[in-house]
């Protein structure tokens, strides 16, 4: 099955999660030291085709890139 359309002007992938839990944040870092983390349900997601072309998440200054993305998943043991 094919997830994502990869065009070249738009950049690479640099990670890409199946998400089921509601209250799941991720936490990006870049090349240049800048960390965001926000909630998964904050990001922008309108009905999207099978190979849709996903969505910005991270403004990158000229020369940067994304270094790390992770998923963030609270658990039951967490107070």
């Amino acid at each position: 099955m094919k997830a994502i359309r990869l065009v070249a002007k738009r950049g690479f992938v640099r990670g890409a999660f199946k998400v089921e839990d509601p209250t799941a944040e991720i936490m990006a870092i870049s090349s240049g030291g800048v960390v965001i983390k926000m909630a998964v349900s904050d990001i922008g997601h309108a009905p999207l085709g099978r190979d849709a072309m996903g969505v910005k998440v991270m403004s990158l200054d000229d020369g940067q890139v994304v270094a790390s993305v992770a998923l963030i998943v609270s658990s039951d043991d967490e107070e």
